[in-house]
């Protein structure tokens, strides 16, 4: 069964009036991970980690925002190969 994403749950904080995309740091891969959620499962994990974050630093919130109007707006293919890349001279 294929699932096609409707909609995606995305943490938001603020900085200086500007928002931007949460992120933690996962320990077992050294790099930052995006707190995008599109499953239920993945939203309750996300909060917990927000719960988390928000408890080392009160003054700064998160908010859980739900963007669910997909519009598909480009596919990205492989370009073509160069075909004279592999030719022999």
């Amino acid at each position: 069964m294929t699932r096609r994403l409707e909609e995606i749950y995305v943490f938001i904080t603020e900085n200086a009036g500007d928002e931007g995309v949460a992120a933690f740091r996962d320990p077992r891969r050294n790099q930052l991970v995006p707190m995008v959620a599109a499953t239920e499962e993945k939203l309750e994990e996300l909060t917990m980690i927000a719960q988390e974050l928000v408890s080392f630093d009160p003054s700064k919130p998160m908010r859980i925002v739900r963007f669910w109007q997909r519009e598909d707006i480009a596919e990205i293919v492989p370009a073509p190969a160069d075909a004279t890349a592999t030719e022999e001279t």
